[in-house]
């Protein structure tokens, strides 16, 4: 039991680090390593990352289309509104060419559709 003699509980009452803030700045000490690395080796780095792109190498391709085209967060469709009088005229020339052509699904009704599915 090493070290537990050492401990010493929380009383009723105490806070001890109420503000949640370590003392290691071991991250920041590494990011700013990484930042620095990637400043001096930037332009070799996406040299290299292109070449393998240029080769097919797939993570490489992914990477470069990533942060040369970023995803699309929102699509958008506008059309226009569709008067109901001819959205219904159109539908009815539809099923009247479907008529006329024999309908490869049958008949042309709505009925028959199901029926070649195995409905009734």
């Amino acid at each position: 039991m090493d070290g537990i003699e050492n401990l010493n509980p929380i009383q009723p009452g105490e806070k001890r680090n109420p503000k949640g803030i370590n003392g290691f700045t071991y991250r920041d000490d590494a990011e700013r390593c990484l930042a620095k690395w990637c400043k001096e080796n930037g332009d070799t780095l996406i040299e290299r990352l292109l070449e393998d792109a240029a080769k097919g190498k797939g993570w490489a391709m992914k990477l470069a289309l990533d942060r040369i085209l970023p995803a699309v967060q929102k699509h958008e469709i506008h059309l226009p509104e569709a008067d109901p009088a001819s959205l219904d005229a159109w539908l009815s020339s539809l099923d009247a060419k479907r008529r006329a052509n024999g309908n490869a699904r049958g008949n042309g009704s709505a009925d028959s559709a199901s029926d070649d599915r195995g409905e009734a």
